[in-house]
């Protein structure tokens, strides 16, 4: 059963964009789980008739903001940041690996090990973790390292490929797939010792190699609740249990990168490109950059209903910017504007 959702945009009504749901005659009963609405079908939005002067929507987000401590400097912007049950790991662009406790009477704590022995990585680039473990991919290496809590260093993994994300499911870990040729695939999963397992997603036509990624390729809202957005092809894909299903096709018309054309920073003002993804509660974020904006499709799994355009700010006055997400909360990082000490956490709750 298809589900189609198309935007319709009509410039004379005071609300620009006027959402049209198109269903199948056949009995619908909505689903309040994203897993549970995705399983059987893929729901396709039309934003082909987004207008080039998008109008900022109106979500409903409560902020709250975490200073963290300046022992331990953050250089640069962060790359990736991860929490475990006690603390939270960040990496920065410096490539130091700094621990932020969760409670009371943990230290922070910061490792730079640079160089090919155990534990010391070339460049790291992504963060994931379980329970009581860290994981850090290192692109130089094609390898993930592996860290207890104190960030004291476990075991090294080594990849058959090389990546750029990972995430840890279950028994197994998932990595994007930046050695793509023809017919090959955009996902790999491997065990925890980094045995091939099996290829997710494949890609018929990659034209020329298609290396340049932007945002975050995995999306963990929780245990097991696992989504992958496919960037160059607009859609989110849900994975359960070894397989890939596509839960959600954004279709952006003329503004989708054509098939055989290779992503790169000249496509990113030409094209819609589709970076960061979250699921909070009944509700799909994306966001994506088009014509050199930051722009936001909002829709709600309960009710079918579809908001996108920019959100430049909060109701608390902080900048809108999500790029993580733990449990139901979208986390943005807040540079501080002196540079003489580390910014803050923003933590928003889309209600």
């Amino acid at each position: 059963m298809l589900m189609v959702i198309t935007i319709v945009t009509n410039e004379l009504s005071p609300m620009k964009n006027i959402i049209v749901i198109i269903v199948s005659a056949l009995p619908i009963v909505m689903q309040t789980s994203c897993k549970e609405s995705v399983r059987n079908s893929c729901i396709q939005i039309d934003l082909s008739s987004v207008p080039m002067d998008p109008s900022e929507i109106d979500l409903d987000i409560l902020t709250r903001e975490v200073s963290l401590d300046n022992d331990s400097i953050i250089i640069g912007n962060i790359v990736d940041l991860v929490a475990t049950d006690s603390v939270w790991f960040i990496l920065d662009e410096n490539g130091s690996i700094i621990r932020y406790p969760l409670a009371d009477g943990i230290s922070p704590k910061r490792i730079n090990s640079r160089g090919h022995g155990f534990g010391e990585y070339i460049a790291p680039v992504a963060l994931t973790s379980d329970k009581d473990t860290l994981y850090v991919l290192d692109i130089a290496t094609a390898s993930i390292l592996k860290y207890d809590t104190d960030l004291k260093p476990l075991e090294n993994v080594q990849l058959d490929h090389p990546a750029q994300n990972i995430l840890i499911c279950g028994d197994n870990i998932l990595s994007d797939n930046l050695d793509l040729k023809s017919n090959s695939n955009m996902v790999i999963m491997s065990d925890r010792k980094g045995n091939h397992i099996d290829n997710l997603i494949p890609i018929a036509d990659v034209g020329e190699l298609d290396s340049y990624r932007v945002g975050n390729t995995f999306m963990e809202r929780m245990q097991d609740d696992v989504f992958v957005l496919d960037s160059k092809g607009n859609t989110l894909y849900m994975y359960e249990d070894g397989v890939m299903h596509p839960a959600y096709r954004y279709d952006f018309g003329k503004r989708m990168i054509p098939e055989g054309k290779p992503l790169d920073v000249g496509n990113l003002s030409q094209y819609a490109v589709s970076t960061h993804c979250f699921i909070s509660g009944d509700m799909v974020l994306l966001s994506y950059l088009l014509d050199n904006q930051r722009q936001y499709c909002y829709y709600d799994v309960k009710t079918g209903q579809i908001k996108n355009g920019t959100v430049n700010a909060t109701s608390e006055g902080f900048p809108f910017f999500p790029r993580w997400q733990h449990g139901n909360e979208l986390i943005g990082y807040l540079e501080s504007e002196s540079g003489e000490k580390n910014g803050s956490l923003l933590f928003y709750t889309l209600k």
